[in-house]
């Protein structure tokens, strides 16, 4: 699916709920907000709230010690940098290749209070990971030994690609294509300071939401950003 499949949809729903209003560019033009910049929020929202969007399942090359960073390409040799980290599954040989002894999730407080906290060896048993604390760093028990290859299969979200251009191909699965429709219209109709538009918006994030089937924080029912799309100069 084309990123313009979304912006013609989105640009027809606009014009249906405002017949006056000025047309809503599909590229910045001086700067200006525009349709395609709208296309990439919702990519990141609904990332956000469904990080399977955009999930990945790889081997990982773990630091030493016991706090690790989420995946990054040029650390830990996986093809894309994280967002979130999902999962981990199992123990890889130091080749990255081979499976080993899965490796089970547990609470951070329940490492803290291991009487062997801070040991360190060759294979993994536990791993703790608390995204409201530090969405950046993960916690694996035993600490990997300074100087050994640890490998570990990670589950996690990937940062999205960024569509440059309407012709691009839309980032995510075209499951998720309604979804971005929906939060692009959100996006739009809150940023124009009218109460009817922000009534509409309303409805239009419910709508994402429900469409995601996940509960929205309570910030995200407020306009976004100064000035709507409709600001910018036809």
């Amino acid at each position: 699916m084309l990123c313009s499949e979304i912006l013609r949809s989105v640009s027809g729903k606009l014009q249906d709920e405002d017949a006056d209003a000025r047309r809503w560019p599909w590229e910045s033009a001086s700067g200006a907000y525009s349709l395609m910049d709208s296309l990439n929020a919702a990519v990141r929202e609904i990332v956000t709230q469904r990080p399977d969007a955009t999930a990945l399942t790889e081997p990982m090359r773990l630091e030493p010690g016991m706090m690790q960073r989420i995946p990054r390409a040029d650390i830990h040799m996986t093809s894309r940098n994280a967002v979130s980290l999902i999962n981990v599954i199992q123990n890889f040989d130091p080749d990255g290749n081979t499976p080993g002894r899965p490796v089970f999730r547990v609470e951070l407080d329940a490492l803290r209070t291991a009487a062997a906290w801070g040991k360190a060896g060759g294979r993994v048993e536990n791993w703790a990971y608390s995204p409201l604390d530090n969405r950046e760093a993960f916690w694996v028990y035993p600490g990997v030994e300074s100087g050994r290859d640890v490998w570990i299969e990670a589950v996690y979200s990937a940062e999205p690609v960024r569509a440059a251009t309407p012709s691009d191909r839309f980032p995510l699965p075209e499951s998720f294509a309604n979804a971005a429709y929906l939060w692009m219209l959100f996006d739009v109709l809150a940023g124009d300071h009218s109460e009817s538009n922000f009534a509409k918006a309303q409805a239009f994030l419910q709508a994402f939401a429900q469409s995601l089937g996940v509960k929205l924080q309570t910030d995200l029912a407020f306009p976004i950003r100064q000035g709507g799309v409709n600001d910018a100069q036809a």
